[in-house]
């Protein structure tokens, strides 16, 4: 990997989650960072939340990052991303190259990849990401040589619980009982192993759930039952994905058999009020021309998430969202106020919402 753009003083590398948190913070305080760094972290949440950071650092303008996903390097797009990347310019300050789902590379293009470090001018960046490699990658056995690969394991359980605090705190939850942090934890791994997902990844939505349901930032013992008194079930996602098709008579069994089974009402008028909420950011930034970068950004949104919400942007109107989240936010009143059966409040909500 040396040529004339290589420097021959190479920075540590990262060995472990610690290390790679430790070298991290090294990256983030020093005047410069290497070209090329090599990221590889199992959840998208924190995966993201690594090059948002380093974006930051950088300073580059949302128009200078060029994000490409691994499968689109065919023959055409690895001479384009070859000679972006070697573009030198008197006019401007570069730009930052992001490749996902490096663990998808074959064969020829982990070759093309292997040629990049060190081999343009420093003005433009290179960030490879992924989920892991094995250890035996070339890829990460050559940007491990060089000091830039950040290589973050699955948490341990005490990093998990001090994660889910942070989390916490960032959604403006400081007063809660100290059973949440257990109860957030086994929910997202009941939800995790079925659905296949890493741990955080399925946490995050959760921690998402009770910030929209705490009342001023406050979240007492009775309100952990009622949100965790049952085990996520799988049919609440098929629920929301059949809301966002409207397909009436999907909506109509899978809530009767939440229902019957006896699925909180409020966690599910929280999840309604996450998936509109989020569809209609959506919407309305599409509409303003963002690109799907740039709604990404600006909502901090997984990639995937966005995906999943444009069944919903397609099929409402911004109206139809906005009447959607009005008639959730009085359904939630009904519920508070005990005068109805809650079964037939959901009920009524969820034909309303499929109309």
């Amino acid at each position: 990997m040396a040529s004339k753009y290589s420097k021959s003083s190479k920075p540590s590398a990262a060995k472990s989650s610690g290390d790679a948190t430790a070298r991290l913070k090294e990256l983030l305080a020093a005047p410069e960072v290497p070209a090329s760094i090599l990221i590889l972290c199992p959840d998208r949440v924190r995966r993201d939340r690594i090059i948002k950071l380093l974006i930051d650092k950088l300073k580059f303008a949302a128009e200078s990052v060029v994000r490409r996903d691994i499968s689109e390097l065919d023959k055409r797009q690895i001479t384009k991303l070859a000679d972006e990347l070697n573009t030198l310019s008197l006019f401007d300050s570069g730009q930052l190259h992001v490749l996902s789902s490096v663990e998808e590379a074959d064969a020829k293009t982990t070759d093309f990849l292997l040629t990049l470090p060190g081999s343009f001018p420093p003005v433009n960046k290179l960030i490879l990401s992924g989920s892991s490699l094995p250890s035996n990658s070339r890829l990460l056995k050559e940007f491990t040589k060089a000091g830039g690969a950040l290589v973050f394991g699955p948490p341990s359980e005490a990093e998990l619980s001090k994660w889910v605090v942070k989390e916490l705190k960032t959604h403006g939850l400081e007063e809660y009982p100290s059973n949440l942090i257990a109860r957030i934890i086994e929910s997202g791994t009941l939800v995790a192993n079925h659905n296949d997902r890493p741990l955080l990844d399925a946490i995050q939505p959760l921690i998402e759930l009770v910030g929209l349901y705490a009342d001023g930032g406050k979240v007492s013992t009775a309100d952990v039952e009622l949100l965790f008194r049952d085990k996520p079930d799988p049919s609440e996602f098929e629920l929301i994905e059949a809301l966002s098709k409207r397909d009436p008579a999907k909506i109509e069994l899978l809530c009767r058999g939440l229902l019957e089974g006896g699925k909180n009402p409020f966690l599910l008028l929280a999840l309604l009020s996450n998936n509109y909420s989020t569809t209609l950011s959506i919407k309305t930034l599409l509409d303003r021309g963002l690109p799907k970068d740039g709604v990404c950004g600006s909502l901090g949104l997984n990639p995937w998430r966005f995906d999943k919400q444009m069944a919903g942007v397609r099929a409402n109107s911004v109206g139809k969202l906005r009447s959607n989240i009005q008639s959730i936010l009085r359904t939630d009143s009904k519920l508070k106020n005990h005068s109805l059966d809650p079964d037939h409040i959901i009920s009524d909500l969820l034909s309303s919402l499929s109309v």
